[in-house]
């Protein structure tokens, strides 16, 4: 004879279902509301409806087995509104139907439901999912809750049931009204008492706990578990893995699948941890951003460091419980290493500083500097810091000049890699986290990677010459300011022979003409309608024509544009940047920049003039939903894009492009590969040099010194290369 789970269907049930499938008996919400609490699928009603029957199904299927009576059965079946073959997504798509029709004034007398629509689905999605993040069933379930739609609740639909079996009972004519309602309501009440103790017996007999061999096909809806095993993540280990890898945006590697569902996934899996014995980070279930102190718990091989005496011991030493390099803002410095008693130490009584140990003093010093420069010189710091501590055992305030070159050598070779490089960017607050990255990254193919680790690159985290020479001068200036607060005796970098930093080259990585042509004839196949694509297109035209730096682009506000009118009554367009070093300047448009700004507005739905819209507003952003009240009201309102995004943007679009070109010109696909903003800045240096006084060039962008401004200059170079050329013809 086949068992009881034989019986049952393929897919698990946890308590989260059985809990959903009470809530639906005793809860006044609507179907929607209940199923986005307990359900991966959200407020999709169909989805929630199958549900509903499949664990129908399993408590009747349970049930007879435990010989419950047929009347104690009948209990556990859903009401009629719920069996009934009319999808009530078909109910929604009809409702929406009927209120596109009144916007286009086809229907003339709408009924009330309808003419309370504020807004037609369309013009909702356009505003509220741009994108199209969301899948059709998502969208049309925040469209329905948007224009104030309600489904009636399993506990109306019982009474209105219990109602219809009283009312087949004969009764005396003059029995009171209040009698009536009274029978009704004791009915109903012991009625769901019945109902909820038998679902609570046999849900111990149903249930299972998840581990990380099921298969997602089990706790997941189909359609939800299809698109994961697409991604080759076909069990919760290799879920849980996978999202603990890329983070929050884990989703963004698994086709399909939107945000929304992702987050109800991963919470699940976080509930669930003490089940699958395996922990959720908090960077998956939080954006970085969200994430205090950035501190969550490592797993890596231990390192071994001497004691004070030089004896090995597997003491903590730098973080509480650990021997992991950490960031910045996890270290915990013991009192030897923490530069209290450093050798480059000044007396005490002329520290101008509040810090008291080197890991004060660099954040004094951090505090200087805002946004990119504060991450570009936090990492520079970090990276001496950790070395200083974990392979010279000394600290940062006792480091010498020939302890300098050997951390100049370090950084030509990072070892041992497993210690200092990741194999890829991770968050800061990852587990993979590490001070260098392999600058030759694995290929975009996650799920594979994760699923076969022998693809695992070789890591290798060295720095050009260019690279190294850049951190040793911030460095020295970070010991420059320590020296001259009098919190150290000398600056050990200035003993150190400096290292020659070929910046010609950078200045060399620009876009010829030919090339230009070639990405500007892909750029005009982009079509407007497609929002994100054309913000990338739009970046680029604008790197391009105005020499603007990617954090500067993304930092813009409507009111940052303004008007000067010469004697003339000639109109002249600038832009007000705030530039690197504090500088501010003022960078001049072009006719050209004025008319791809007005494209780019009006497919914004944006007033042309920018100084017309709300002051605030950024130029690059995207819209978002911010909710204004604990009732879900809220509003859809413009956020600045992060200057990674805009990057990664540009580089997926040049990618795509050379692929393309892969084939027929391979040399032209290599180097449209190797662009990244910066080349853009470069071109439009290299082009403006020429025509134009150095000082002007300088100013507009933005350079502190003119010698910069001057490694652009380029021209001499190529009228000698002509003349070589006359001379030998």
């Amino acid at each position: 004879m086949a068992s009881v789970k034989e019986l049952l269907p393929v897919r698990k049930i946890g308590l989260h279902h059985i809990a959903f499938y009470r809530a639906f008996f005793e809860n006044t919400l609507n179907l929607a509301d209940i199923a986005d609490q307990y359900l991966e699928t959200g407020r999709n009603l169909v989805d929630a409806r199958h549900t509903l029957i499949l664990v129908q199904d399993a408590l009747l299927v349970v049930g007879a087995r435990k010989g419950k009576a047929p009347e104690q059965l009948a209990l556990l079946k859903l009401p009629a509104s719920v069996r009934k073959s009319v999808t009530e997504t078909q109910k929604m798509l009809d409702r929406l139907r009927a209120i596109k029709n009144q916007v286009d004034g086809q229907v003339q007398e709408p009924d009330s439901a309808v003419r309370s629509a504020p807004i037609s689905f369309d013009d909702f999605i356009a505003t509220f999912d741009p994108d199209n993040v969301l899948g059709q069933e998502e969208q049309l379930s925040f469209y329905y809750a948007e224009v104030g739609g309600s489904l009636t609740s399993a506990t109306e639909e019982a009474k209105r049931e219990d109602r219809e079996r009283l009312a087949l009972v004969s009764e005396p004519d003059d029995l009171p009204l209040s009698v009536a309602q009274k029978a009704l309501q004791t009915l109903h009440v012991k009625n769901l008492e019945r109902r909820l103790v038998i679902i609570n017996e046999l849900a111990f007999e149903l249930t299972s706990n998840p581990t990380l061999d099921d298969p997602v096909a089990g706790w997941f809806h189909p359609k939800i578990a299809n698109k994961l095993i697409r991604a080759q993540l076909d069990t919760l280990g290799k879920l849980v893995d996978f999202a603990n890898e890329y983070g929050w945006w884990w989703f963004k590697h698994v086709k399909g699948l939107g945000q929304v569902t992702a987050v109800k996934l991963t919470t699940w899996l976080s509930q669930n941890e003490h089940f699958l014995e395996k922990q959720i980070y908090q960077h998956v279930l939080k954006k970085s951003k969200d994430l205090q102190g950035g501190v969550i718990t490592r797993i890596r091989p231990p390192v071994t460091l001497p004691d004070e005496q030089g004896a090995a011991t597997d003491s903590g030493v730098f973080v509480e419980g650990s021997h992991q390099i950490e960031p910045l803002e996890s270290l915990c410095l013991p009192a030897r290493l923490d530069g209290q008693q450093g050798t480059n130490r000044a007396p005490a009584r002329n520290n101008r500083l509040a810090a008291q140990n080197d890991y004060e003093a660099i954040h004094e010093w951090l505090a200087l500097y805002k946004t990119h420069t504060y991450q570009s010189y936090r990492k520079e710091a970090e990276r001496l810091l950790l070395w200083s501590l974990f392979n010279m055992q000394k600290p940062l305030s006792s480091l010498t000049t020939a302890d300098l070159a050997l951390f100049r050598d370090f950084l030509c070779n990072p070892q041992p890699a497993s210690l200092w490089v990741a194999r890829r960017k991770f968050a800061r607050t990852h587990e993979k986290w590490r001070p260098f990255v392999n600058p030759n990254p694995p290929p975009d193919e996650p799920a594979a990677l994760m699923a076969d680790p022998s693809q695992e690159v070789e890591l290798k985290g060295s720095m050009s010459r260019e690279s190294i020479a850049h951190t040793l001068t911030v460095l020295g200036g970070l010991f420059e300011f320590l020296t001259s607060q009098q919190y150290l005796l000398s600056n050990p970098f200035k003993g150190l022979p400096k290292l020659a930093s070929n910046r010609s080259m950078r200045v060399n990585h620009r876009i010829n003409q030919r090339l230009w042509q070639r990405i500007q004839d892909r750029l005009d196949q982009v079509p407007v309608a497609d929002t994100v694509a054309y913000r990338t297109v739009f970046a680029i035209r604008l790197f391009y024509l105005t020499g603007l730096r990617l954090s500067e682009l993304c930092a813009i506000k409507m009111e940052d544009f303004h008007v000067q009118e010469n004697d003339e009554g000639y109109l002249a367009w600038y832009l007000i940047v705030d530039g690197k070093g504090g500088r501010t300047r003022d960078v001049y448009l072009v006719k050209p920049v004025l008319e791809l700004l007005q494209q780019y507005l009006t497919a914004l739905g944006l007033e042309l003039d920018p100084r017309l819209n709300e002051a605030a507003l950024p130029l690059i952003g995207y819209k978002k939903w911010v909710e204004l009240g604990p009732e879900g009201e809220g509003r859809i309102e413009r956020t600045p894009v992060y200057h990674t995004v805009i990057y990664a943007d540009i580089k997926r679009f040049l990618s795509e492009l050379a692929k393309e070109l892969e084939n027929d010109a391979p040399f032209d696909a290599q180097v449209i590969r190797s662009i990244t903003p910066h080349w853009l800045r470069h071109t439009f240096a290299s082009m403006l040099v020429k025509t134009t006084p150095l000082a002007q060039v300088r100013d507009m962008l933005g350079h502190a010194s003119i010698h910069t401004t001057s490694l652009y200059l380029g021209t001499e170079k190529g009228e000698g290369e002509k003349a070589m050329e006359r001379a030998f013809v």
